[in-house]
């Protein structure tokens, strides 16, 4: 499959990431700027890459055309919290949802 393609495919995902990234960061700068207790220590995001996700297709025998569907992780957001829940988790959801990005179909793959 040609590069430009897999861009076409996985830019959404990656600006989904980068714009969840950006959010919850300055959600949580702007607890601490107000001396607000902020229970996020860090927030991380990535896009799986094309190797690992053919591999994963492979691997479950799944067809191209239900790549979006049947590949749950082709993106993901980690939010190390202070404590074991935090509300913001809830706001992950949310915006997922307000964003109506791909990957928002899927469960949150909150652990």
């Amino acid at each position: 499959m040609e590069i430009q393609l897999w861009r076409e495919i996985l830019s959404p995902y990656e600006q989904a990431v980068t714009e969840l990234v950006e959010k919850f960061q300055h959600l949580s700068l702007e607890h601490r700027e107000r001396g607000l207790y902020s229970p996020i220590e860090q927030v991380t995001g990535r896009v799986k890459s094309i190797t690992s996700i053919l591999e994963k297709m492979k691997r479950k025998n799944i067809p191209f055309e239900e790549m979006e569907e049947q590949v749950e992780d082709i993106a993901g957001i980690r939010i190390i919290c202070r404590q074991w829940i935090c509300r913001e988790f809830l706001y992950l959801a949310w915006i997922c949802s307000a964003m109506n990005t791909p990957h928002a179909k899927h469960n949150t793959g909150i652990r």
